[in-house]
């Protein structure tokens, strides 16, 4: 299997993010929220969400902890927050890439956080990304707020439009497209990155 998915559950109600599960044949979600609960649907918190996907014989299995956008480890901060560059070189992160594609071996997955946009989330901009940077051979798909999926390269290019990076300044002597899309993600990357609170911190470590 080299197809892997990815989804965001906060535009569907629990019966409808099943039912995107089974039309694309996903029998295995795999959670990568730091904290693995909802403050608005109580059905995607982490023990009510495993028990409904194991009725419909869907795996559960949390990866917030391998591949979480809130580490601990605080040398994946700068200024209070999280430099998603220095978080993918973690060996801990590291391990939960190389379960995903283990996984693949075994299932249809699909990489679970909230957003509804992959734009807008780690698990495409930080996991999404590696992954692919790690296994060229894999096929990523972004499940969207409607159930339609849309392919890396054609999210990759609503990124980089986003920038206004879709294009070469100069033709010919601009920015080649691997630097352009590496600049999007990197732009992207800081901005939905998580911003610690540093008082609270230092209150933490006292």
């Amino acid at each position: 299997m080299n197809n892997i998915y990815t989804i965001g559950y906060s535009s569907y109600s629990i019966e409808e993010f099943i039912n995107v599960l089974k039309h694309y044949h996903i029998d295995a979600i795999a959670d990568v929220r730091t904290l693995p609960y909802s403050q608005r649907n109580f059905d995607f918190n982490k023990d009510i969400l495993s028990q409904k996907l194991k009725r419909h014989k869907i795996y559960y299995v949390p990866l917030g902890l391998e591949c979480g956008a809130r580490p601990e480890d605080a040398s994946c901060y700068v200024d209070n927050k999280v430099s998603f560059e220095i978080l993918s070189s973690t060996d801990l992160f590291r391990h939960g890439i190389l379960r995903l594609r283990n996984g693949m071996n075994k299932c249809t997955i699909g990489i679970m956080c909230a957003e509804q946009d992959p734009i807008s989330c780690h698990r495409y901009i930080l996991v999404g990304r590696e992954l692919l940077k790690s296994y060229p051979g894999i096929a990523l798909f972004n499940i969207l707020h409607n159930g339609e999926i849309e392919k890396s390269s054609d999210t990759d290019s609503r990124l980089m439009h986003l920038y206004n990076l879709d294009t070469e300044e100069i033709v010919g002597l601009g920015k080649a497209f691997d630097e352009r899309l590496n600049e999007a993600f990197l732009r992207q990357s800081r901005k939905i990155s998580f911003q610690r609170d540093a008082g609270l911190h230092k209150n933490n470590l006292s």
